[in-house]
């Protein structure tokens, strides 16, 4: 690879898929995007097994995986960029056939250099789907560590609303009973205390909704993204993965 090639490649991975291959590259994914984002309840990939292995408490499991999270983004990131720029320079160099066989119809002398044989892929086109593969591979990973995360999050509403809907009400009764009976202080007390709970449950409850719903924000950013690649039709507006801020990182690593 000549010095000034700044598409910043390593040799051997391009050369490994250079290797053997004549045809031209078929469209920007194998995978059905549908199928590829499908989330399977109760599963857990291996990736994510490996990295919930080394993990002894809850907080270092929501640590590890924020961390993976922004792993993969980081890395979605630079291929969205190499993407980018290996698009922009795959279509240049098919404007530049298309001119030179226009010059030809049109009775221009040809420049010496021969037309590359349409069935063979160019080095750019395979830097180019190097990218894009790279580019599915870190986003579906992202999508996966989200769902994860989404999950641990959401907690049995039910379940703790009714638990704390009935503590109210007991403490409310023995308020009043308190009241009643002239024991005004220790009325106030128990009411107070009982104020200051259900407070502290619903502003849990908010923070965790806040959460989870951040996530699937993220997670449908993450999801159409990936279709738009699916389609082809990732341009320049994606460059910087909007709507994938490492804000959110900071905000709900435990």
């Amino acid at each position: 690879m000549s010095g000034g090639d700044s598409t910043g490649f390593d040799e051997w991975t391009e050369s490994t898929a250079l290797l053997g291959q004549h045809r031209r590259i078929s469209d920007p994914t194998a995978a059905d995007a549908t199928a590829a984002l499908a989330y399977k309840s109760g599963y857990i990939s291996q990736r994510l097994e490996v990295v919930l292995s080394q993990c002894q408490t809850d907080g270092e499991i929501d640590r590890e995986m924020w961390d993976d999270f922004e792993i993969h983004r980081r890395s979605a990131d630079t291929y969205m960029n190499q993407y980018l720029d290996c698009l922009q320079q795959v279509q240049e160099q098919r404007s530049g056939h298309v001119r030179e066989i226009d010059d030809l119809d049109d009775g221009v002398p040809p420049t010496g250099k021969r037309a590359p044989d349409s069935s063979v892929v160019t080095r750019k086109e395979w830097r180019l789907k190097i990218s894009r593969d790279a580019l599915a591979r870190d986003l579906l990973a992202m999508h996966e560590t989200l769902e994860f995360l989404k999950m641990r999050t959401a907690p049995p509403p039910r379940k703790g609303a009714l638990s704390i809907s009935a503590l109210t009400i007991s403490a409310a009764t023995l308020g009043c009973i308190l009241w009643r009976n002239s024991h005004r202080k220790e009325a106030i007390g128990v009411l107070a205390a009982d104020v200051a709970g259900v407070a502290c449950y619903y502003s849990s409850e908010m923070w965790k909704w806040l959460r989870t719903r951040s996530i699937e924000h993220v997670q449908e950013n993450v999801e159409a993204l990936f279709r738009r690649l699916n389609r082809g039709e990732v341009d320049e507006q994606n460059r910087g993965l909007h709507g994938m801020s490492p804000w959110m990182v900071d905000q709900f690593r435990k």
